[in-house]
């Protein structure tokens, strides 16, 4: 893994990884970008992702974007989290992800809680060539809590 850092009035990240697995029909490599910035306790940060695998039909792995704040409630320190994530997997199915996270310490653990939603789509080219009407498959709102 190679990994490089910029800091000035912004932050840009770049990552790269390869390796040979049982699914990827061969080498593979990702190659991953970041750009974040922060302004008066806000966060920003948009990624970006290409993949490189013989059992991959797309280059173009994912785009997330994540929005944060960090606040107190009582004194306690809580970082908010917004995000949304897409990822075209495939040329027959792209994957969507939203939520919400919220991240605070106690004297002794951390944790984390929040909501998060995804659905996987047909694109809309497939599904107007094709003549079908039900393109989506939606995962209701999931809660899920970590404490570490």
């Amino acid at each position: 893994m190679i990994s490089g850092h910029l800091n000035a009035q912004f932050t840009a990240g770049i990552s790269v990884e390869g390796g040979k697995n049982y699914v990827s029909s061969g080498f593979y490599s990702d190659v991953v970008g970041e750009i974040s910035s922060s302004l008066c306790n806000w966060y920003l940060a948009v990624s970006a992702g290409l993949g490189f695998s013989e059992a991959k039909e797309n280059f173009f792995n994912a785009i997330k974007m994540d929005v944060s704040r960090d606040f107190s409630i009582n004194k306690r320190p809580l970082t908010g989290h917004a995000f949304y994530q897409w990822r075209p997997f495939s040329d027959l199915l792209h994957e969507h992800n939203a939520g919400i996270i919220f991240n605070f310490r106690s004297n002794k653990f951390g944790y984390l809680v929040g909501l998060n939603t995804r659905f996987f789509k047909l694109p809309n080219q497939y599904s107007e060539t094709k003549g079908y009407n039900h393109v989506h498959i939606w995962e209701p709102i999931n809660l899920f809590i970590s404490v570490r």
